[in-house]
């Protein structure tokens, strides 16, 4: 109950479609319970008493009965299935945006493969049993309750006999259902495994190659993917059992029931309408009785569903606007991390009493060996992790004490592993400035380098890119994505190895443009490349969580401590780098 609690908010708008839906169905199940009455009341009204001039009156009634239900469940199908679509969108909706607000540490321990199975295969099931299950729980539930109800009417002794048939497909449901529902969540459990191994292997095919690691990926897949069907074989499996048995004691109770009421008819003690109008009915019965614990198999299936949805909606969302919070205009950029303490690990402290004071305006680069936290920084100032002691405050505002999408208004980020979505050249560099004018986003992309690439591709700026578009380099990416940057116009840039992807050429030209757009406003650059750190206002060397140096270029090569021994190791790869690019 608790987990169909999590969509009663979803159901809540449509309920009114939903319970006219039902009650139409359930008007349609009674027209269709009539036929066996009305054949009673022939036999035993105007075929034994011979009042024939009733006859076109009871014929009449017997045709029009399947037209006028039919007619009723054609509008009832259409109606729910209307409000059972619209409702799957705002459920898939409402998980797209909890997952895009739930915090970096849930995203870290779950795979983009397993969050895409929550949206669009357990969604699916769910989808199933609001269009297809809950129609017929209706229609089978209306059928028993209106079977029982004439039945006991007719004959006492044989409903009763009836019931106990019934209770027997109780208890093959009880042996049966626990064993499908735990296969079926060990099913669904592995199979999020392999579509989080498979986008990851998929999205790595070139590492994959490169390593000659093919078979044994295929060998991995393998062996997860026998044994998901083994788990789904169990669960079906149990399903054909637990149908199997019910359609035993169908078999067993309606010979059972037929050979006794006909001895009573016989006895004199049940007419022959009579008889013909409960063995109706007791098919009737049966069929749903066989169906729901048929369903049964299916519906722990699509619980198991309905319960991970629920625990995705579920999550709380660590990051997010505190009630009435004040909204940012544009800042002037001045940032402060003050005594900061952070982990991701509470065992393994990163930030310890962090504090550091950046002035508007300036440039700072990041410095240090790889796990010393400099992307962390960047990531508690965008207010993507929380401090848990401590505070993050720009213009003098605790980042989160103020509204969290005007706080991350405030930024224009370019990273390492840039992202270039489906759609044309000009609406990935408008991405962070959606309607921005042509003029603006071609003037971004000349400041990017951004150009020769439109003038190369058929259509220029409205040339579709990714998807089943044209292909680009990575440092045609990088390009890109600083070019969204520059559109966007920030008062605080992020750039986390922005030029990493570049050749040397490519690289001097944006760094050319670079020049003039970090001028007047706050950025923080972690690099590795020479050009960036050395003209850089403030350079910040963190090793392991602490701030150990601070100063420009020429006063840190002078104390020759930490970065000076950096700065001479990241002069020699570069060198090595472009003798390379000459041999090459």
């Amino acid at each position: 109950m608790k987990t169909l609690r999590a969509l009663l908010p979803f159901i809540r708008p449509y309920r009114r479609r939903l319970l006219l839906a039902v009650s139409g169905m359930g008007f349609f199940t009674f027209l269709i319970l009539l036929p066996p009455l009305v054949m009673r009341y022939l036999l035993d009204e105007v075929a034994a008493t011979g009042a024939w001039h009733r006859l076109p009156l009871v014929v009449l009634g017997y045709s029009l009965i399947p037209i006028v239900a039919h007619s009723v469940r054609f509008l009832n199908v259409r109606l729910i299935m209307l409000a059972a679509s619209r409702l799957i969108g705002d459920i898939r909706t409402a998980l797209y945006r909890k997952i895009l607000g739930l915090s970096m540490r849930y995203h870290g321990r779950h795979s983009a493969g397993v969050l895409v199975s929550r949206m669009m295969d357990d969604v699916n099931m769910l989808q199933n049993l609001l269009t297809g299950e809950s129609v017929s729980l209706v229609v089978d539930a209306v059928i028993i309750i209106f079977a029982l109800w004439v039945t006991f009417s007719i004959s006492v002794f044989l409903s009763l006999l009836m019931c106990g048939v019934v209770a027997l497909y109780l208890v093959a449901y009880r042996i049966f259902s626990k064993t499908i529902r735990t296969a079926t969540k060990s099913h669904r459990q592995i199979f999020d495994q392999i579509a989080g191994r498979l986008q990851e292997t998929v999205a790595g095919a070139r590492h994959v190659r490169i390593y000659n690691r093919e078979e044994w990926e295929n060998a991995a897949f393998l062996e997860r993917q026998s044994e998901s069907l083994d788990r789904a074989l169990e669960s079906g499996i149990g399903s054909v059992n637990l149908s199997t048995a019910c359609t035993a004691i169908s078999g067993f109770g309606s010979t059972l029931v037929l050979g006794l009421g006909a001895f009573l008819v016989l006895k004199g003690k049940l007419s022959y309408g009579e008889l013909s109008a409960f063995l109706a009915y007791l098919w009737m019965l049966i069929g749903p009785v066989v169906r729901l614990t048929t369903l049964a198999g299916q519906l722990s299936a699509t619980f198991v569903s309905v319960e991970r949805i629920a625990r995705v909606l579920g999550e709380e969302e660590e990051i997010r606007s505190r009630p009435g919070a004040p909204r940012l205009t544009r800042v002037k950029g001045s940032v402060e991390f003050r005594d900061v303490h952070f982990s991701y690990d509470p065992k393994k402290p990163l930030f310890e009493g962090l504090s550091l004071r950046v002035e508007a305006g300036k440039t700072i680069a990041l410095v240090g060996e790889t796990g010393c936290g400099k992307t962390t920084l960047t990531a508690l100032l965008m207010r993507q992790w929380d401090v848990q002691r401590g505070a993050v405050l720009v213009d003098g505002h605790d980042v989160r004490d103020v509204d969290l999408r005007s706080l991350r208004a405030q930024f224009g980020v370019v990273l390492q592993d840039p992202v270039v979505l489906e759609g044309t050249l000009a609406e990935n560099i408008a991405y962070g400035a959606p309607g921005a004018p042509r003029a603006r986003i071609e003037e971004a992309a000349r400041a990017a380098e951004v150009s020769d690439l439109a003038l190369r591709l058929p259509k220029g700026f409205d040339t579709v890119i990714s998807g089943e578009g044209v292909k680009l380099s990575v440092g045609e990416k990088q390009r890109i994505s600083i070019a969204r940057a520059i559109l966007k116009d920030p008062a605080i840039l992020v750039l986390d190895e922005a030029t990493s992807s570049l050749d040397s050429h490519s690289e001097a030209l944006i760094q050319k443009a670079m020049s003039r757009i970090l001028r007047g406003r706050t950025s923080f650059v972690v690099a590795h490349r020479l050009s960036t750190i050395v003209s850089a206002d403030q350079i910040v060397v963190l090793d392991q969580g602490r701030i150990v140096e601070t100063g420009t270029h020429l006063f840190l090569m002078k104390l020759q401590g930490l970065y000076r021994r950096l700065y001479e190791q990241l002069r020699g790869e570069a060198r090595g780098g472009r003798r390379a690019e000459t041999n090459g």
